[in-house]
C-alpha cells in the first residue's frame, strides 16, 4: 500500500505539470520566434522586402529549432533538460 493519499499526484505527474513546458527547447523556440517577429516588425515599418523575407525565415526556423532540441533530449522531461531534472525546483 502506498503512503500517499489517492488524490496526491505521483512524482511523474508533478514533474510534468510543474514544468509547464519550461525546457531548453521551449525557451529556444520562443527566443527564435521573438527574434523573427522583431525583424518582421521593423522590416514592415520600413517596407523592406528582403528583411521581411529574412524575418519570415527566422519565424519558420523557430519550430524546427524546438523540434530538433526536443528530439535531442532538451524538451520537457528529456534526459538533458536541466529544468525538469533539477533537484532544486
Amino acid at each position: 500500500m502506498e503512503d500517499r493519499p489517492q488524490s496526491a499526484p505521483s512524482a511523474n505527474e508533478r514533474a510534468t505539470h510543474d514544468a509547464h513546458g519550461q525546457s531548453i527547447a521551449a525557451w529556444a523556440t520562443v527566443g527564435v520566434l521573438l527574434l523573427g517577429s522583431l525583424v518582421l516588425s521593423v522590416a514592415v515599418i520600413f517596407a523592406h522586402w528582403v528583411w521581411i523575407a529574412v524575418g519570415a525565415l527566422i519565424v519558420l526556423a523557430g519550430p524546427v529549432v524546438g523540434i530538433a532540441l526536443s528530439r535531442a533530449g532538451y524538451g520537457a522531461g528529456g534526459a538533458k533538460d536541466s529544468f525538469t531534472n533539477s533537484p532544486h525546483r
